[in-house]
């Protein structure tokens, strides 16, 4: 008897373990219910712009061809531009070293060479120059970059580069295998050059080889052309980043609180803070871990470039303008470039404002410690176009002359365009910009 209540027990707590796995089979969720999905993070801009190579987005521009003498400009929207980069990336440098010009080397290269000066608006870093080649590259001596200098040396049969520091009064030299040089230089002077002629803003040529055989002052020039240039004028619809869009820069956008505020609101998740101010469409995001350290102006560049690609946020063709130093960090200003030009917002910016033809950031050690910009940008392709004359050579000096302005006041001067805002769209009117020595831009409305 008992041996069959044993037998019926067991049986029994078999039959009800089976029924509490088939139970507990069938309730819990599958492998694809518990496996959380990947939500891709909005992209902002264009794709297009994010492709931009980081050894174009710290090139200057315009390029100016030199032969015998004459000088040319490439903008960058021209093909040659890019081609140039590109086999300046691929190029191979010698070390640079330190050299000291005589008067005879600079009458050579501005009235014999034949050589591509690459102008920078303002000066580069000298270890930024890292990222314009694939080798890694040691510059030493030098600390800012004014001019590159790239031309062909008949009395050593090569190619030389010189790294010009104007404020310094340096020049480091290098050799350089530039590939196929002097077939690029034939094919770009068969294209449409824009002839340009040099005005001398340092020094001048030729140099006196009798008074100036210890401590010439280095030649350096604005270029102009006689006549005056065929510019487009566009006008470009104005788009909005959303807010929450920009809120992907947090590592998960669902564990964050708002603080809001009479300006706008400001977000944060206790280690970044994103700050929103509505009256004048920026946002500034912050990174509060950050520390300030020394660090390559090479290796800040990939940081903030890769930054900014996580999200696409190059809504446009932004080129380095300059670097600051603020807060013991360093701030990387980015300008807007339409048709090979950069773009100037007129008027004065208020207190953290930011306008669509900049975007500012901070880099500090292996991070980006501060992001600002405009919510505001300019679509990718523009409503409408027209030609328009920007003056040639004597006009824009008149002009100067009215400003109270002489060409020895002058570090730079180059076509750009000034922004007139209009009803959800912007006018882009190419004007001339005047850099002086002391930092500020005068832009010229002949």
């Amino acid at each position: 008897m008992k041996e069959r209540i044993k037998s019926a027990a067991l049986l029994l707590l078999i039959l009800l373990s089976i029924v509490q796995t088939g139970m507990l089979w069938y309730s819990s969720p599958s492998y694809q219910e518990n496996k959380q999905s990947y939500i891709q993070p909005p992209l902002i801009g264009n794709e297009e712009y994010n492709q931009i190579p980081l050894h174009e987005r710290v090139a200057p521009y315009p390029l100016v061809l030199h032969r015998n003498g004459k000088q040319g400009w490439i903008l960058p929207h021209d093909p040659e531009y890019g081609d140039f980069l590109n086999r300046l990336h691929q190029s191979q440098w010698d070390e640079p070293e330190p050299i000291t010009p005589r008067p005879e080397d600079w009458n050579r290269l501005y009235k014999e060479a034949v050589g591509v000066e690459l102008q920078f608006i303002h000066d580069l870093p000298a270890d930024a120059v890292d990222v314009m080649n694939e080798e890694e590259i040691s510059v030493s001596g030098i600390d800012r970059i004014s001019r590159i200098w790239i031309f062909g040396d008949s009395e050593r049969k090569g190619t030389r580069l010189w790294l010009i520091g104007d404020q310094e009064q340096k020049v480091l030299e290098a050799e350089i295998d530039f590939p196929d040089f002097d077939d690029w230089f034939e094919g770009v002077e068969r294209g449409a050059l824009q002839p340009v002629k040099p005005h001398f803003v340092a020094g001048k040529i030729p140099v006196d080889t009798k008074k100036n055989r210890r401590n010439p002052v280095f030649p350096s020039a604005v270029y102009l052309p006689d006549l005056p240039l065929t510019v487009r004028s566009f006008t470009y619809p104005l788009k909005r980043i959303k807010v929450d869009d920009i809120k992907w820069l947090f590592t998960d956008p669902n564990q964050i609180w708002t603080l809001p505020s009479e300006e706008g609101d400001t977000y944060t998740d206790g280690n970044r803070m994103l700050q929103h101010n509505r009256q004048t469409q920026t946002v500034v995001y912050r990174d509060l871990r950050s520390e300030p350290q020394p660090s390559t102006a090479a290796m800040e560049l990939e940081i903030l470039n890769q930054f900014m690609k996580t999200h696409n946020g190059w809504t446009g063709s932004y080129l380095l303008d300059r670097r600051e130093k603020e807060d013991h960090i360093h701030l990387y200003i980015f300008r807007l470039m339409v048709n090979g030009l950069p773009v100037y917002w007129p008027g004065k910016m208020e207190k953290g404002e930011v306008r669509p033809d900049t975007i500012r950031l901070k880099v500090s050690a292996d991070r980006v410690a501060e992001y600002r910009r405009s919510l505001r940008y300019l679509s990718s392709k523009p409503a409408r176009f027209e030609d328009r004359l920007l003056p040639g050579r004597d006009s824009v000096i008149k002009e100067l002359s009215d400003e109270g302005l002489s060409l020895k006041q002058l570090r730079a001067l180059f076509p750009g365009y000034q922004v007139e805002e209009l009803r959800g769209h912007v006018r882009l009117e190419p004007v001339w910009i005047a850099l002086k020595k002391n930092g500020e831009n005068v832009i010229l409305n002949p």
